[in-house]
């Protein structure tokens, strides 16, 4: 190859780009550049109206505790009529006229409260409410860019709770999208209630001020608890409930329903239902050694609900649950040819609801009162049984079905069922608590074929309850409902009725017996006691007003205890077992404080 080939090849290589690659390249980089910058642009926009709208939240904010400052009187007047067009004020959310009109945004429409008989007071303006002109409006910069505006718009409407003791406090924050070039917004809402009179002068006192009516209710309703120990032969001295077990005690409980709920200027109410479950004691290994307590059951399930509107993270306006069957709580000890078992009744079911804005209870806890209840129904496997060579005698078994209720609210202007009380409001309202429990046949020492060829049962019993307090500003001082009717049986004898007020001993039955197989006998024993429905009234004395004191009523249908001892004797020894069931009432409370200022 030639010199000058070489030079000529090499020269080729070194010749790189020509003017069209230069220019294509310089094509797609400016290209890949502009996207770039759309890309930061849209970011420095997005970013931009973020702050805007944190800003906006701010002044929302500002202005919804300014109006939460405010007296009651004021807020219950309502807007000043013509507001919308005053003074050029194009309102774009308002749809009406001078005397009626409904304020629209983020899909919902408020009807808005216009001060038309009872008028506001020009001469001292309460911005953002209303100026000098009656004008809703408050213009604000943003700090961070000149001549950048957030306008806010405050109004009072209709309820949000749906009582006509309260309205709604509603603020929206309007500015223009950097992006879209039109109006954006941000809507704010609450709520206010009014105080009473011995709360101070309405047409003074903040809405916020600490003098708000405090109200409280608590309901529960009653329960089952059976329980078995042992001891020696005609002794206190405890041993093992089975010889060689370890077990000092076994105990079944039946499920149990509650609410509750507390009111100032915001409500919040809880209900729950508590399964039934198994626990079993060990013995202690020394004299500082508590035992070892096993649970089984016991599982909850509860609902929350609050107007609070402020509370961002707070529990919902209502909230329902449905209490669905569980698998039966159940312990079981094999000790030789004896053996123990215990069931609770988690196989019951129900509901349990709680609301500021929706019904509780169909038949009392009505829409538009702050409410909860809960219930419970069924039959249940609450049953404990002793085995002897596979003869069997339950302690305790529900034989019918069993009924648990709790459930009250605050009411303002809906006047609840006559089972919840409060059928008379005034001022700042009234709370009360109601609880109800039913047992339709529950058996005591049930044992098949009968003690001693007679009842199969030791003890028969049928119960219901029902708890009715109540506290309110015409309610300070009216008296609970207690009522309780039980009838027992003891396997001789007649039927035995048990009101609200029996006490003490109610009824003793003779010894009978069992022998389930190789020698072994069982005397038992059974008595029947009662304590009396109990209520507490505190407060004044006499009351006044309910400011100087708390006025509260606690109340409980009392409780009947079945008491049975066990003579067990066996060829190889003998000693003493007890049971010991009681059936503990419903149990109510309210409370009313009438705050001073």
């Amino acid at each position: 190859m030639t010199m000058r080939l070489r030079r000529h090849l090499l020269d080729s290589r070194d010749e790189g780009f020509t003017l069209v690659e230069l220019v294509v390249a310089m094509f797609i980089i400016a290209i890949v550049l502009v996207s770039l910058i759309g890309v930061q642009l849209s970011s420095m926009v997005t970013i931009s109206n973020a702050t805007k709208r944190q800003q906006a939240t701010a002044y929302a904010n500002q202005a919804m505790e300014t109006l939460r400052a405010m007296p009651w009187d004021t807020l219950n007047k309502g807007n000043v009529p013509g507001f919308q067009s005053v003074s050029g004020n194009l309102d774009p959310y308002y749809s009406g006229s001078n005397s009626a009109g409904t304020v629209t945004v983020d899909g919902e429409t408020y009807t808005v409260r216009l001060a038309t008989s009872n008028t506001q007071n020009l001469a001292s303006p309460r911005p953002p409410l209303f100026d000098a002109t009656g004008k809703n409006v408050v213009i604000s910069t943003d700090p961070a860019i000149p001549g950048f505006t957030f306008t806010t718009r405050a109004y009072i409407v209709d309820s949000l709770a749906g009582t006509q003791a309260s309205v709604g406090l509603l603020v929206i924050v309007s500015w223009q999208d950097q992006k879209t070039g039109e109006r954006d917004d941000l809507a704010l809402r609450s709520s206010a209630f009014p105080g009473s009179e011995g709360c101070g002068k309405l047409e003074e006192l903040p809405y916020l001020v600490s003098c708000q009516d405090r109200f409280t209710f608590a309901a529960s309703s009653g329960s089952v608890t059976t329980s078995l120990s042992s001891t020696e032969t005609d002794s206190t001295m405890q041993i093992e409930l089975l010889e060689g077990s370890g077990l000092r005690e076994l105990a079944v409980t039946s499920g149990l329903v509650s609410a509750s709920g507390e009111s100032v200027q915001v409500t919040s109410t809880e209900g729950k239902a508590r399964r039934g479950g198994v626990v079993s004691t060990q013995l202690p290994a020394t004299a500082a050694d508590p035992g070892t307590t096993t649970e089984t059951g016991f599982s909850e399930t509860a609902t929350e609900a609050s107007n609070n509107f402020a509370l961002a993270n707070g529990a919902p306006v209502d909230d329902q649950s449905l209490v669905s069957a569980a698998g039966s709580s159940q312990q079981s000890l094999s000790v030789g040819s004896w053996v123990l078992k215990a069931k609770g009744d988690d196989v019951r079911s129900g509901t349990s609801r709680s609301s500021t804005t929706q019904s509780c209870f169909a038949s009392g806890l009505y829409a538009g009162s702050p409410c909860s209840y809960t219930d419970l129904s069924g039959a249940g496997d609450l049953e404990m049984s002793v085995s002897v060579a596979s003869n069997t005698m339950y302690p305790v078994v529900r034989r019918g079905t069993a009924a648990s209720t709790a459930g009250g609210g605050r009411f303002t202007t809906s006047v609840p069922g006559t089972a919840f009380g409060c059928q008379t409001l005034s001022s700042s309202g009234c709370t009360s608590a109601s609880g109800t429990f039913k047992e339709t046949q529950l058996g005591i020492g049930y044992l098949a074929g009968g003690w001693g060829g007679g009842s199969d049962y030791l003890v028969e019993v049928s119960y219901q309850d029902s708890v009715l307090g109540q506290r309110g500003a015409s309610q300070m001082a009216v008296a609970p409902t207690v009522t309780r009717s039980a009838t027992v049986k003891l396997s001789s004898g007649s039927p035995i009725s048990i009101g609200a007020s029996s006490s003490g001993v109610i009824a003793t039955g003779a010894p009978v017996t069992w022998s389930p197989t190789g020698g072994v006998v069982v005397t038992a024993t059974a008595a029947v006691s009662a304590t009396p429905a109990s209520t507490t009234q505190v407060g004044e004395d006499p009351v006044v007003d309910c400011s100087t004191d708390v006025c509260a009523v606690t109340a409980n249908a009392g409780s009947i205890t079945v008491s049975v001892k066990y003579q067990v004797v066996t060829s190889t020894g003998s000693w003493d077992m007890y049971q010991n069931t009681v059936i503990a009432g419903s149990s109510v409370s309210a409370s009313y404080e009438r705050r001073n200022g």
